[in-house]
């Protein structure tokens, strides 16, 4: 891989985070400033744009993960089809399709405008092959394919199934309405959106591929087999037993049809971690933090460490912090940190040594 010097080490690496499970290594993803991502938020604007170019857009991911080659961390660099990661699945099914430019991190992202004025509708949603948006989708994947091939991966991409696909139909409101007054017609349109999550997967999988027997993730950079990406986002809000009754069935469901899952989850859902480490072949646990400017869960990382049942988390730490907790011997084992903040590559090289030889 041209943009990651020790691909080959990394790799084996994380096949120990993810596949050993008395693993007591720690892990290291080195955040440093972008300066092509710099740029793209000095020279775009902010808001809603139309569907790019995907070849600008594979032009422009192949700057941003060309900058660290020589970098020596748990990291592999990755494009992920941001222009898809939401609104495909919604689009695929009649809805209108927006694209939403965020300069700061070089996305250009969409979502559907919610267009069921009644959950009886959806008994009609059918998985059309031939949708022209499922058809710029496999072109972009194959654009993506063709232009990293031998320089850096292509990200999994996440999944829009259950409640997250309830949005796309309803709007957030009327789904937990839905939710309540409509169980039955609601695990319907869940079990359609099982059907269109794997139909969109598989095609990510069959032009993509693996890498080194594993899938690529801006998340959690590299697991064994076919691993899907999957967000608990709906059920920040909710209590621990809604999820359980209406979110863990769709995850398990989708995770058994592949080599299982990693789930992103954010600060209002940590009452869900317990829940979530029971799933049946989940891989991984991203924790968010909502707040970016003053990150705070990893304030509460052994308490976070009795609740994951030690599958992996990935947490985001500050510089000045992971190095204070790294030389008082402070971190918990099995988990891959996210380092903001890092100055550049020198010190994150120079930091990495220490990582690689922590043991617990």
């Amino acid at each position: 891989m041209l943009y990651k010097k020790n691909h080959k080490e990394v790799i084996t690496r994380l096949s120990e985070l993810y596949s050993n499970a008395n693993c007591g290594k720690i892990y290291a993803a080195m955040k440093i400033n972008n300066p092509v991502i710099e740029e793209f938020s000095r020279s775009s604007a902010s808001g809603e744009t139309a569907y790019p170019d995907p070849r600008l857009r594979i032009a422009f991911w192949d700057s941003v993960c060309a900058q660290f080659a020589d970098l020596e961390d748990d990291s592999i660099p990755c494009a992920y089809l941001t222009e898809f990661d939401e609104g495909l699945y919604g689009g695929m099914v009649g809805g209108e399709v927006r694209f939403v430019c965020f300069p700061q991190t070089g996305w250009i992202s969409s979502m559907t405008v919610p267009f069921l004025k009644d959950l009886n509708d959806a008994k009609d949603l059918a998985v059309d092959r031939h949708n022209d948006w499922y058809r710029l989708y496999l072109e972009q994947l194959k654009i993506f394919k063709h232009n990293s091939a031998g320089k850096f991966a292509i990200s999994h991409m996440i999944l829009i199934d259950g409640m997250n696909f309830l949005y796309e139909l309803r709007g957030a409101t009327n789904s937990y309405y839905d939710l309540l007054d409509e169980p039955l017609l609601t695990k319907s349109v869940f079990e359609f959106s099982i059907e269109l999550n794997c139909f969109v997967q598989d095609a990510f999988f069959n032009i993509i591929g693996l890498y080194d027997g594993g899938t690529c993730s801006t998340l959690g950079q590299w697991l064994p087999g076919r691993i899907v990406s999957e967000s608990v986002d709906p059920f920040g809000v909710t209590s621990k037993e809604m999820f359980e009754d209406h979110g863990i069935w769709v995850m398990e469901k989708v995770f058994a049809h592949y080599d299982g899952g990693l789930v992103h989850v954010h600060s209002n859902a940590m009452h869900l971690l317990e829940s979530l480490a029971s799933v049946e072949k989940i891989k991984c646990l991203y924790l968010t933090d909502d707040d970016t400017s003053n990150y705070t869960l990893y304030k509460s990382l052994y308490e976070l460490d009795l609740k994951r049942k030690n599958v992996p988390i990935v947490i985001t730490v500050p510089y000045e912090a992971f190095a204070d907790m790294l030389r008082k011997r402070e971190l918990p084992a099995k988990v891959l940190y996210n380092i903001v903040g890092v100055p550049n590559v020198s010190e994150a090289n120079k930091m990495m040594k220490a990582v690689k030889s922590y043991s617990v």
